[in-house]
């Protein structure tokens, strides 16, 4: 099986676990919008999966379309981050995901020639933000 058909397989279980849990209640969660921007030496980042993953919730996901530019999703029903404070990371299997995923809205691969430009010190959280209610813009660019 490979390692993108596995990710898939633990993603929908993590999934189920959670609404079981019922993690996903509506009760009481504050979601801010977040959207932003990911370069690479000043170039867009196409392709790439972004993690915010908050202190205590579940994390949300977002993927840049062809201009580097990303809207991040709590689920696959709400779109959103949960306010308060989050760590930002790069997945580092990016290049095996799906086009056509159902937790992003870019059917775009990641750029091979690029991605391995990319500092493995953004494949771990190498960033916080303060996630606000409302629109938050979270631009991220990365140095080579």
């Amino acid at each position: 099986m490979k390692n993108a058909q596995k990710r898939n397989i633990l993603f929908f279980v993590a999934m189920l676990a959670c609404f079981s849990s019922g993690c996903w209640s509506s009760d009481g969660m504050k979601l801010g919008q977040v959207t932003g921007r990911v370069t690479l030496g000043g170039e867009p980042l196409r392709g790439v999966m972004i993690l915010f993953q908050p202190i205590a919730g579940r994390p949300s996901y977002g993927k840049t379309d062809e201009n580097g530019e990303y809207e991040m999703r709590y689920n696959l029903d709400k779109d959103g981050v949960l306010v308060g404070d989050v760590s930002i990371s790069l997945d580092p299997f990016s290049l095996e995901a799906d086009e056509d995923s159902p937790l992003t809205k870019q059917p775009i691969k990641a750029d091979p020639a690029q991605f391995k430009k990319i500092p493995k010190e953004y494949f771990g959280a190498f960033r916080t933000e303060s996630i606000q209610p409302g629109k938050n813009v979270v631009d991220i660019e990365i140095k080579i």
